[in-house]
């Protein structure tokens, strides 16, 4: 229900079934551009908060970043009836992009994703694409983000927190400078996965 972009342009689409697989409720989010949703999962109040991108900035999405058509990450806090309790967009002025979000120890949350910005929230740029970490409150207040890579392209896919509290962020990288040691592809600007540990 309620679809917001016309044409090709997509909504977050979320539903919840019963043991069963038979639809108890679902609801579209977005806005009059596309949007995606890549990361979901449960909160402690039974709500539900998920990460994805967005290049609107009407409908559900209050503010974009970006110049027009272009990705912010996307995130947004439901309660367990579906309805918005807050809906944040974060990045710079070029495409970013959110694929995981997870819920640490201390109940804040981790997004991982990719950037190609070098402004708004996004600092110390390597270069072409960057994994982009950040790390947000309960709110969705923005507590800190980091970029990790080379001269390359990095894409940050998933996420995990160690019982130590550190951090292990999964993706790939063709960069053989910056933040990267080496890449062992046979020719030039292939992906090789890419694993970074966090304090």
């Amino acid at each position: 229900t309620g679809y917001h972009g016309p044409g090709d342009n997509r909504d977050v689409w979320i539903g919840i079934t019963d043991t069963n697989g038979v639809l108890l409720k679902e609801h579209a989010f977005g806005g009059s551009m596309g949007d995606y949703g890549y990361s979901i999962c449960e909160t402690p109040d039974h709500g539900i908060i998920f990460s994805g991108i967005s290049s609107s900035s009407d409908g559900d999405v209050t503010f974009n970043h970006g110049l027009y058509g272009f990705n912010d990450v996307w995130v947004v806090k439901l309660d367990s009836g579906l309805n918005i309790q807050w809906q944040k967009s974060y990045g710079g002025s070029e495409n970013d992009y959110g694929d995981k979000i997870i819920q640490l120890a201390d109940g804040n949350y981790l997004v991982t994703g990719n950037t190609y910005s070098i402004d708004g929230d996004i600092t110390n740029w390597h270069g072409a694409r960057d994994f982009w970490i950040f790390k947000i409150d309960t709110e969705g207040n923005l507590l800190w983000q980091k970029s990790f890579g080379g001269s390359g392209f990095e894409w940050a896919n998933d996420a995990l927190e160690n019982s130590d509290g550190s951090l292990m962020i999964a993706g790939s990288t063709t960069s053989v400078d910056g933040d990267v040691s080496a890449n062992y592809s046979a020719y030039p600007y292939e992906h090789d996965i890419w694993l970074i540990k966090l304090d």
